[in-house]
């Protein structure tokens, strides 16, 4: 029985959600509703601003296109390539 099955059978579903509730659909699990009341502490967690790192993403990214530029094979295999061979 599908966990999801509301969701799912609604006509005007949020296509990001349904998704979502597909690749859940892989996992056994049970789905327990606690009241709003009960969430409070989680609720005020969950909306807590996160800082977002994107300085090392970057950094990694220049490291492996300065790997890319200096790989001898990589140049060889490219040059094949853009001859159309």
């Amino acid at each position: 029985m599908c966990v999801f099955q509301k969701t799912m059978q609604k006509r005007d579903r949020n296509p990001k959600i349904a998704r979502w509730a597909l690749q859940l659909e892989e996992f056994e699990c049970e789905v327990i509703h606690s009241p709003n009341q009960q969430m409070r502490h989680i609720d005020a967690l969950s909306r807590n601003a996160v800082c977002i790192v994107t300085h090392s993403q970057s950094e990694i990214t220049r490291k492996i296109e300065t790997a890319k530029e200096a790989d001898e094979l990589l140049y060889f295999l490219k040059t094949l390539v853009k001859k159309g061979l």
